[in-house]
């Protein structure tokens, strides 16, 4: 099987191409970040300079725009010049994975060579976030919010869902966004993520500092203001936006660190709490776990897959700061958060290990081959 990818914002990119490698698929990846890097599988890796100066002028420049440039992003037209090269890069394959935002392009060329297309998709349907988005801004108030998306860049993300023969999605949670939006079910593929169970995993120190810990992107779609009503005094780790500095003047806020620390944080922790009203899976809840953590999260987001509510973790109603209260004090028990964290451990050994999601990503694939064949 040969497989092409088009690779953009997210997370998970590197994780895909690990899963391909680890299923001896031969590909090519056209990737954006931080630089424009074509590579093929087992072979070649070139890296196009020009992107990056491309970037750096365009964002240095918009910057400089009245009000405009604090407002808005020129995201669309960046997206817009990386998708145009990235399809000039799509030749004969048999499956092409398009990621959400930068790939409508590269669709529409695959529909036209007749390559099955798979759609990454590691955000909630756009209109569900939308429709989150505006009754969080509504409720807390503010004139500008980190999560909205230009009006462009909404109907080509529509675009690509109607272009794509399948879309992967993370999680059940984000499977019935694309159903409520009129996606036809068995278009709609889940496929969720893994965790490095070696670099993320327990250490026998006693837990020092760290109570509550909330690690991620301190905005409102994340649910702070809910956690910080539970849990005023929490630890917060991650880029602090605009909109969230009211309700932080309790909190420890500490700046992101590279993700090879992060188990070192989530060791200390007692219990970690995912409280966001609109996430598709929540990277955190498996990392947390992995590191033997009892884990708070809400049920709009991956932990209802993933979290057994009350043997492994806890699963709380989205914005409802009483329930965090609530899990959050039944985990001082000292006993209870080791029997939890133990089992969430087995859990992540179980089945969020990168070779389990290698071999979820090589059975869509053949999925998808197969129904091409056969279709």
């Amino acid at each position: 099987m040969r497989v092409t990818a088009t690779l953009g914002p997210g997370h998970h990119g590197e994780e895909l191409l690990a899963a391909l490698r680890a299923n001896r698929i031969e590909y090519r990846a056209v990737s954006q970040s931080p630089d424009f890097v074509v590579e093929d599988w087992p072979g070649a890796r070139v890296v196009h300079p020009w992107y990056r100066h491309f970037r750096r002028l365009l964002w240095g420049s918009w910057r400089r725009l009245p009000r405009l440039g604090k407002s808005e992003t020129p995201r669309v037209l960046d997206y817009l010049v990386y998708e145009a090269a990235a399809a000039r890069r799509l030749e004969l394959c048999d499956v092409y994975i398009g990621w959400s935002q930068v790939s409508l392009r590269s669709l529409e060329k695959a529909k036209y060579l007749g390559i099955p297309t798979l759609l990454e998709h590691p955000m909630t349907h756009v209109a569900e976030w939308r429709r989150i988005m505006a009754e969080e801004y509504r409720r807390w108030g503010g004139d500008h919010f980190y999560s909205q998306f230009p009006a462009l860049l909404v109907a080509r993300m529509n675009a690509e869902v109607a272009a794509a023969d399948y879309i992967s999605v993370l999680s059940s949670f984000a499977r019935q966004t694309f159903i409520a939006a009129g996606v036809v079910p068995e278009r709609i593929l889940e496929l969720p993520l893994s965790v490095d169970s070696e670099l993320f995993s327990p250490a026998n120190i006693e837990k020092e500092n760290i109570r509550v810990l909330c690690v991620g992107r301190l905005e409102l779609l994340k649910g702070i203001p809910y956690l910080l009503e539970a849990v005023p005094d929490a630890t917060l780790v991650g880029s602090v936006h605009d909109e969230v500095r009211p309700h932080l003047r309790h909190a420890t806020v500490l700046e992101p660190v590279a993700r090879a620390r992060l188990p070192e944080l989530y060791r200390r922790a007692e219990v970690v709490v995912f409280p966001s009203v609109n996430d598709a899976f929540g990277l955190v809840i498996l990392e947390a776990m992995a590191c033997g953590v009892p884990v708070v999260a809400s049920d709009r987001s991956g932990a209802p897959d993933i979290i057994d509510d009350g043997v492994d973790g806890f699963i709380v109603p989205a914005r409802d700061s009483a329930a965090i209260a609530d899990r959050v004090e039944r985990l001082r028990d000292p006993r209870l958060r080791r029997q939890m964290g133990e089992a969430a451990r087995a859990k992540i050994l179980s089945r969020y290990t990168p070779a389990h999601y290698a071999a979820r990503v090589g059975a869509v694939l053949e999925q998808i081959r197969g129904k091409a064949r056969h279709g």
